[in-house]
């Protein structure tokens, strides 16, 4: 199309083309030119962030014709991801999960007359485009749809009136968010890394190669001649950088912001150079600068109501010294969309701020691409402003403009930290109610132990200790203070401040730090307290408030991916796997070991990948070693297929575990610098299993499904292997069967030394743990018994949360020995349930694993396990007819009339039952009985220490 013809605000140039949703993916192609009066390229004007999304419906797609590929080729100019859908159904299921992107649909005559009425009640829906042969048929209809923008034969004219309402849609001012925070510190620590250009440009594209999204003349481009140019050269020339970084920025994409880090820092450190070299000459102290954007009505009249609030743009912000360029080239194309209103901010910018903060700016119009006069200043990431006034600007053209005043703010108010005591009854109800809706609500203020700070006007820093007796303000803890600043800084809008506490403070109105996973809230004001006057206090917080669950005591920091960008990987991953509309499933899949590693090499880390648009309904996935004398498979039709339909292939191919990855947990997982899993060469192992539990309560249909593991391989071969321990009790009703309205029902486990009499003498060492449990899992712990006594835990994960199963990387590696035997316990509540919990794989069933990460490798030796044996259940239950049969028990078992007494006696029943063991590995398990739990010295009761 002719770009002159458009003066729009617009973004980058990247294109992609998908037939499968991508929630993250979405560019903007650069619509407007303006002619330069010096006479050299003509450049775009203004730029917005990429929020939106194209889809595509029509029933007679198909993907291998000449005229659909043109289609596709014209829009792709457009930048946006194209999301292609054949059926009407699954577009909609499509629609309804998007919720911060906006949506242009382009459809066929005769499916747009069936679905248009119902997606004009889409909120996220902005514009429809009608796309058929009979213009003067479907016009009739579509002009009783106002979000029908047209009705088109031809793609180009489509194009065209999608580049100009595509303009218009606005960023999200939201004001400062949890984000915000996360995002200022990572691009500190970018900063810090010491580049290396060859590795990151390499990793880059080799990164983006992968995307299959990404122009290959582009990549080629950037690979070859990146250094021949400066950094705002590369931003504002027409390639994929501009919009992915921002798209990276803005939507705190961690791939691609590590990817991209390098660039960020060019770009950041560019924009500085040019600060420092032109401050004091054509800038004054105190300016203005000017920024076009289109807004939504619904986000226009919140922005009316929030004078004095905030508003942050975290992306790179391109603005101008012209006040003329953002309305001349704003109006006239706001005009053709009723839905939104024309915006023109005027931003008063202080030099002074700027000089002192991480976020410089510089006149970019004479070292851009695009060499011409507008006067484009460009910002680095992580601008604040507080808005001023809205009023609404006198135009021939259009009485939808309005001018927002906002004034950039150097400093914020105060910050708040708390740990919250956990997930107690109310907060479990609260997330059962919103698990049909993938939502969980984490923690609450009801006796949390919160740290406030916040730094005056003259640099002091101010730090309270505080406790929150219930929904309401903490108020300040007089009996000690134990939360101790040591550190902080204002910078650019931001507060940070570093302070220490200890683990245990052993005071009533503070909460402990527990192993296993803890529960951190966070909050902040608008303004500090002034500690002279003896009634200010903080405020409300309002919405400025957030949550996040984290093991504080045992959490590793996942490797960004670009450490492994010049390893060997290979892949495991399901092939579009339709998930069938049923609660719970496992499904398996056998996978030949790669053949390419002719001598033996290890894998230093594995990533697990999640399909995004699965993970609502990705449980865990499990990766399995098949037993290599018993394993006979035709490499050309692998199996797949129903774990339960699959029983032969279950009892070859779960022996030993290669990786296991929870809902929660990390994706990637990096091995430490002496051990990896072995590959290639003589390792005997040659097929494996991958096994994902899908979970999904809602019924969903339609889901396809892309998910798997890749692995980083080294050729440099260290010097053990990685194996796996795992303890607890087998997956079943005889193992596991709960009282319904229990706060603390315990089930213990033992391993005794038959299992460690293969440990070689010299010992292992144990790295990392993985407790294990469903909905109703409270904690799980492990303990060392050498000698009849209790010499420590392996692991306790005394707070252990179902929606975050991390990795617990111990912090002091364990030495274990032949003869040495272990305890595991699991600690359940079902407060919240009427009906008995049986042992199963369903998430509302059951289940208790304490897995362990050690090396040296031990083959034939991962699991010890327990369940209560039959005699057991026989006598408790005085039955004999129904305890063999596990159908005929599990009946019996859910048609017990619950009584206190009786979840009294099961308790007693589970301390002293008779166990049957499970122990071994490959091809060498073996069951037998063991009698009730061995009795043995315990560790000794602590009094509360501060520690």
């Amino acid at each position: 199309m002719d770009k002159k013809s458009l003066k729009s605000i617009a973004s980058g140039s990247s294109s992609s083309t998908t037939t499968k949703p991508n929630k993250s993916s979405s560019a903007a192609a650069e619509p407007t030119t303006v002619v330069s009066r010096s006479g050299t390229i003509p450049r775009p004007v203004h730029r917005v962030i990429e929020n939106f999304l194209f889809v595509w419906l029509d029933a007679n797609i198909n993907e291998t014709k000449e005229d659909f590929k043109n289609s596709l080729k014209q829009l792709r100019h457009l930048g946006a991801s194209i999301t292609t859908f054949t059926d009407a159904e699954e577009c909609f299921k499509f629609l309804s999960k998007i919720k911060k992107e906006k949506i242009f649909i382009i459809v066929s005559g005769a499916l747009g007359r069936q679905v248009a009425p119902e997606m004009q009640a889409m909120p996220q829906l902005e514009s429809i485009y009608v796309f058929c042969g009979n213009k003067s048929y479907h016009e009739e209809w579509a002009k009783t749809i106002p979000k029908v923008k047209g009705v088109y034969t031809d793609i180009k004219p489509i194009c065209q009136a999608l580049e100009i309402d595509r303009a218009m849609i606005s960023i999200s001012f939201n004001g400062l968010n949890p984000l915000f925070m996360y995002t200022q510190l990572l691009k500190e620590a970018l900063f810090e890394i010491e580049d290396d250009d060859k590795k990151s440009i390499k990793a880059f594209v080799d990164y983006y190669r992968e995307q299959n999204d990404i122009p290959k003349g582009q990549l080629k481009q950037v690979e070859r001649e990146y250094r021949n140019h400066a950094a705002i050269w590369w931003y504002t020339v027409e390639t994929f950088i501009y919009s992915m970084v921002n798209r990276g920025l803005r939507q705190m994409d961690v791939n691609i912001i590590f990817n991209m880090g390098f660039f960020v820092c060019h770009l950041h450190n560019h924009i500085a150079k040019l600060h420092r070299e032109q401050k004091g000459h054509n800038i004054p102290t105190k300016f203005q600068v000017f920024h076009g954007q289109g807004l939504s009505m619904e986000d226009f009249e919140k922005m009316k109501t929030t004078k004095g609030g905030l508003r942050s743009f975290n992306n790179f912000l391109s603005t101008s010294r012209d006040r003329k360029i953002s309305p001349e080239n704003f109006a006239r194309p706001a005009t053709q969309n009723l839905t939104l209103v024309s915006i023109l901010f005027v931003m008063a910018n202080d030099t002074a701020i700027c000089s002192n903060s991480s976020t410089p700016f510089a006149e970019v119009s004479k070292v851009g691409y695009y060499k011409d006069q507008e006067e484009e200043i460009l910002f680095t990431t992580r601008k604040i402003f507080r808005i001023d006034r809205t009023e609404r600007v006198e135009d021939k053209h259009t009485d939808r403009l309005w001018q927002v005043n906002l004034n950039m703010i150097g400093n914020l108010g105060w910050i708040a930290l708390g740990i919250s005591p956990g997930r107690d009854d109310l907060d479990f109800l609260i997330f059962l109610r919103l698990y049909s809706t993938n939502e969980y609500l984490a923690g609450g203020m009801a006796g949390a132990d919160i740290g406030v700070g916040w730094i005056d006007q003259a640099g002091n820093i101010h730090f309270q200790d505080r406790y929150a007796f219930g929904f309401s303000k903490p108020i300040p803890d007089d009996t000690t203070m134990d939360w101790h600043a040591m550190q902080g800084r204002e910078l650019n809008g931001w507060t940070a401040i570093q302070f220490k506490r200890l683990l245990d403070t052993c005071d009533s109105m503070d909460v402990p730090i527990k192993s296993g996973t803890n529960v951190l809230i966070f909050a902040y004001g608008l303004t500090d307290l002034n500690m002279a006057r003896l009634d200010d206090d903080i405020s409300y917080h309002e919405n400025r408030r957030g949550s996040r669950i984290i093991p504080l005591q045992s959490y590793s920091i996942p490797p960004p991916k670009s450490k492994f960008a010049e390893l060997d990987t290979f892949e495991w991953r399901m092939n579009h796997y339709l998930v069938p509309p049923i609660d719970t499933i496992y499904y398996c899949k056998v996978f030949k070991a790669p053949s390419h590693f002719p001598m033996k090499h290890h894998a230093v880390a594995h990533q697990f990948i999640i399909d995004s648009v699965n993970r609502d309904i990705v449980h865990h996935m499990d990766v399995y070693e098949c037993e290599p004398e018993t394993t006979i498979f035709d490499d050309t039709s692998l199996p797949a297929g129903e774990c339960d339909q699959m029983m032969e292939l279950a009892k070859i191919c779960t022996s030993n575990i290669v990786a296991v990855w929870s809902v929660g947990a990390d994706d990637i997982s990096e091995y430490v610098p002496v051990a990896g899993y072995p590959v290639g060469g003589d390792f005997p192992i040659k097929y494996y299993l991958l096994q994902i539990h899908y979970d999904n309560p809602r019924l969903l249909s339609g889901r396809r499904d892309n998910s798997g593991i890749k692995f980083y391989v080294d050729r440099k071969l260290r010097q053990y292997d990685i194996g796996y321990l795992s303890f607890g009790t087998l997956s079943n009703a005889y193992a596991l069967a709960i009282p319904p309205r229990v706060d603390h029902f315990m089930v213990d486990s033992y391993c005794p030394a038959n299992f460690s009499k293969d440990f070689p003498k010299s010992g292992i060492t144990v790295i990392s743990a993985i407790p294990h449990t469903h909905l109703q899992g409270r904690s799980v712990w492990t303990k060392l018994i050498r000698n009849g006594r209790a010499v420590q835990y392996l692991f306790n994960g005394e707070s252990f949360n179902f929606n975050y199963q991390f990795e617990n990387r111990l912090a002091k590696p364990i030495e274990l020995y032949p003869g040495d035997e272990f305890v595991t316990q699991c600690v359940y509540s079902t407060n919240n349930k009427d009906e008995i919990t049986l042992g199963g794989e369903r998430t509302k069933d059951e289940m208790c694993m304490h897995t362990f990460m050690y090396y040296p490798r031990i083959n034939n030796l991962f699991l010890c396990r327990t369940e209560n044996d039959l005699s057991s259940w026989r006598n408790f239950l005085n039955n004999s007819s129904e305890i063999d049969d596990l159908l005929k028990f599990k009946y019996l078992l859910t048609n017990i009339k619950w009584t206190p007494d009786l979840a009294k006696q099961w308790q007693q029943f589970y301390n002293n039952a008779s166990r049957r063991l499970t122990l071994g590995g490959g091809k060498m398990f073996e069951q037998r009985s063991m009698g009730i739990m061995p009795s043995y010295e315990d560790l000794a009761t602590e009094h509360c220490r501060r520690i």
